[in-house]
């Protein structure tokens, strides 16, 4: 007879293309968020304190639309979630998903770096 911990699974990257992570509590969302957050200000070239904070300049205003962003694409994290993280409301993390999926259209730089943020976890 075969015990299962006699072999080791490989699960093909291609797998997970498209799949959600799955929320498992508060503090596991806040820790994909943090880690979202500490890979922005590198790719975005910007202060995480300024990133989180509530400056309204364009670049830091897309560097978290982009956090936000992914956060909603590669979790099952609700709007409500992720806008308590930011401190903002679920009408305003709709209206970050509907900003970047129109602005990457258009901007090729931001387009590369929202999938720079998007792959990079």
């Amino acid at each position: 007879m075969c015990s299962m911990e006699n072999f080791e699974f490989v699960i093909h990257p291609m797998t997970y293309a498209g799949m959600k992570a799955p929320t498992i509590g508060a503090s596991s969302s806040s820790y994909f968020l943090d880690r979202l957050v500490n890979k922005a200000q590198v790719i975005f070239d910007l202060d995480k304190t300024e990133i989180m904070s509530e400056r309204r300049t364009r670049e830091y205003v897309m560097a978290r639309q982009a956090i936000i962003y992914v956060a909603r694409e590669r979790t099952n994290m609700s709007f409500r979630e992720i806008g308590e993280y930011f401190g903002k409301d679920h009408a305003t993390v709709i209206h970050s998903c509907n900003q970047v999926r129109n602005l990457t259209e258009f901007d090729d730089e931001y387009n590369r770096k929202v999938s720079a943020l998007y792959h990079i976890l």
